[in-house]
């Protein structure tokens, strides 16, 4: 995601840069710290405690609101980039052909757990911001994050290597 983010920004701005992969944030991250790049689309609870110790510079971030850990800093749409609003998102699936009583079971399940008043006080410290979807929604929006993913590698010709 943060590749595919990366390569938009750069569009969005008419600028150049070189995707540097790492295996994992906690990588980039220190690259980036270390001076040998120049920017990287990281999760805010990577981010939030580095900026506190003076490691990193916040510029923005890509969620809808500003985020719990970093109010501070502005969102990229506030910025004038709204087409970059890539969000990190979990969804739950079950196996084709699942009965519908389980689904709606499961289904019911999940989101108690994710309203519970304890389980969001989990999260926003981390700066997770609770979008719940579930049946034709998901479905829709599953989708449509696979489209907008797909135009970006096709129309940059971006290809997976080993």
């Amino acid at each position: 995601m943060a590749h595919l983010t990366s390569v938009r920004f750069l569009k969005a701005i008419q600028g150049t840069g070189l995707n540097v992969a790492y295996k994992n944030n906690p990588e980039g991250l220190n690259a980036l710290m270390a001076g040998f790049t120049q920017m990287m689309f990281a999760s805010e609870s990577e981010v939030a405690a580095l900026r506190a110790g003076g490691k990193l510079r916040a510029l923005a971030v890509t969620s809808p609101q500003r985020g719990t850990s970093l109010p501070d800093v502005p969102t990229m749409r506030e910025l004038g980039f709204p087409s970059i609003d890539p969000t990190l998102w979990h969804g739950f699936v079950a196996p084709a052909g699942t009965p519908a009583d389980i689904v709606a079971k499961l289904a019911g399940a999940i989101t108690k757990g994710v309203k519970d008043p304890e389980f969001q006080n989990l999260l926003k410290p981390m700066g997770f911001q609770e979008d719940l979807k579930t049946g034709e929604a998901l479905k829709q929006f599953i989708a449509g994050e696979a489209a907008r993913s797909r135009e970006v590698i096709v129309e940059n010709k971006i290809q997976v290597s080993d």
